[in-house]
């Protein structure tokens, strides 16, 4: 009978372990496949386990920084801080922190204390990478001011224009004209600039699907160098276009648009009797498209942000043009609708080469 208890008693142990040991693993498990980084300390923070997320973050290895003070694993120590606070109050903390990951990210950390019988034992964190949504919150507040500014110049000057008719000079021959043409301009360029958001809202947006084709490349550079053919003759351009009748599925609008402009900037940047030259070749299964002009260039520390909304190089001479900022973003919208890319290569002084990247 005491052989049969001891039996059962083992059995009883083993089951129990066995469930624990179970419920380690799936806890482990959990934690390995999550993708925020969670760190936990003891009392005095050393470290007690990372998971796999903290070590591909941080560039380091748990065996090598476990037991080890939090601040030498990883050195920052507003999260040291913050953990150290939790521990001695015992109390959840929440916390905005920027780190080098080696890279700089900005978490949203989250910390609580972890317990045993009613004793703070240490404390563990969880850390949201929220660098993307921190950035694209800043593109949304940076757009909504470009978009103020942009808009609030020509209604000044259209305002200014109608207060100065108003206060005499529409009666005066010699200057009515000129107050309307001016009127008229700055009219044209709000119609611009709201023309190209809502293109530009469209293509992010996917409302308008592409409607495919196998489109003539020549066709449609043909007809953009004719549209622009006014602007190429007053600033006695040369343009060499060496497209052949080579075919490929697109949306002709939105290709249309997309070569548009960048013959447009490729017109108006450029130096009076420079050159405009328009290439196209096969790479493999891609299309590229380049259109290189003899302009004013674009500088070193501004290619990264060259096909931003409304980011300009020269502000000034850029809407002395009538460019609304946009009309690169919107080509590098077209081409990604497209499943292909837009690239730019320039030396200041010299020119530009735009290469419009899309797959035959």
């Amino acid at each position: 009978m005491l052989s049969r208890r001891l039996k059962e008693n083992i059995q009883q142990l083993e089951a129990r372990v066995l469930q624990f040991e179970t419920a380690q693993i799936h806890t482990l498990a959990v934690l390995e496949s999550m993708t925020e980084a969670v760190i936990a300390v003891d009392h005095e923070e050393r470290v007690l386990f990372i998971n796999s997320a903290t070590e591909v973050l941080f560039q380091i290895q748990r065996q090598k920084v476990k037991g080890r003070n939090l601040l030498e694993a990883i050195r920052n120590t507003t999260l040291n801080e913050l953990i150290l606070k939790t521990v001695r109050q015992a109390q959840p903390k929440s916390e905005e922190i920027q780190m080098l990951t080696p890279i700089e990210r900005v978490f949203q950390v989250q910390t609580s204390p972890l317990s045993q019988q009613g004793k703070t034992i240490g404390a563990v964190a969880v850390l949201h990478d929220v660098t993307t949504l921190k950035r694209l919150e800043q593109i949304r507040k940076e757009f909504v001011a470009n978009v103020s500014h942009e808009l609030k110049t020509p209604l000044t000057a259209i305002q200014a224009s109608v207060e100065t008719l108003l206060d005499g000079a529409i009666n005066d021959s010699s200057h009515n004209r000129k107050f309307l043409e001016c009127i008229e301009e700055d009219a044209q360029r709000l119609g611009n600039l709201i023309e190209d958001l809502l293109q530009l809202s469209r293509i992010e947006s996917k409302e308008v699907p592409l409607k495919k084709e196998n489109v003539v490349l020549a066709e449609i550079v043909r007809k953009s160098v004719e549209h622009f053919k006014k602007a190429i003759q007053q600033k006695n351009l040369a343009v060499e276009a060496g497209i052949n009748d080579e075919k490929l599925p697109a949306d002709s609008e939105q290709l249309q648009r997309a070569v548009d402009n960048l013959v447009d900037n490729a017109i108006k940047y450029n130096k009076q009797n420079g050159r405009i030259l328009l290439r196209a070749r096969r790479d493999g299964d891609w299309i590229r498209l380049e259109v290189e002009d003899t302009g004013i260039g674009i500088p070193q520390e501004g290619l990264p942000r060259i096909f931003e909304r409304f980011y300009r190089v020269d502000k000034a001479r850029s809407r002395e043009l009538g460019g609304t900022g946009l009309g690169l973003s919107i080509v590098k919208h077209i081409a990604e609708r497209h499943g292909g890319r837009v690239e730019v290569t320039s030396r200041l002084g010299q020119g530009s080469c735009f290469v419009l990247i899309l797959p035959c």
